[in-house]
């Protein structure tokens, strides 16, 4: 996206949400998703409205820059579901997504965390990561 350096966009930084540094070389296998998705609990649930519907590989690459990786991603029918996982720099702190986009463009995200204290600076990180995306 033309203009989208890190950090070019400061308009959603008036929210007192830290800056949180992410792990660029975080890697979990499906096992350990799943396992952590039962056990975490939910800290955020968001409505999207997309301007068009994404290429699933499009939007990996896009996220994957922002330090936000896919586990899985697939079409059901005229909606795209996509399982995405980010951990915090040096600490044991994960979020894992789930992103459902339906045919209207419609976005429903949920995060799990076992770092709720985060889970405002998160949900903030990951929507500046799909700014090129929403409406």
């Amino acid at each position: 996206a033309p203009g989208a350096g890190a950090g070019a966009s400061s308009a959603g930084a008036a929210a007192a949400a830290p800056e949180l540094e992410l792990d660029p070389d975080v890697e979990l296998d499906s096992g350990e998703f799943q396992g952590k998705w039962g056990k975490f609990g939910t800290i955020g649930n968001a409505q999207l409205r997309m301007k068009k519907a994404p290429d699933a590989a499009e939007l990996e690459d896009e996220l994957n820059e922002h330090d936000v990786f896919t586990m899985a991603a697939g079409q059901q029918g005229t909606t795209l579901k996509v399982y995405l996982y980010s951990k915090v720099q040096d600490q044991d702190a994960y979020f894992l997504c789930e992103l459902v986009i339906s045919a209207t463009l419609a976005a429903q995200l949920t995060v799990k965390s076992n770092a709720p204290q985060l889970a405002a600076a998160f949900q903030a990180h990951f929507t500046n990561a799909l700014k090129p995306f929403l409406a």
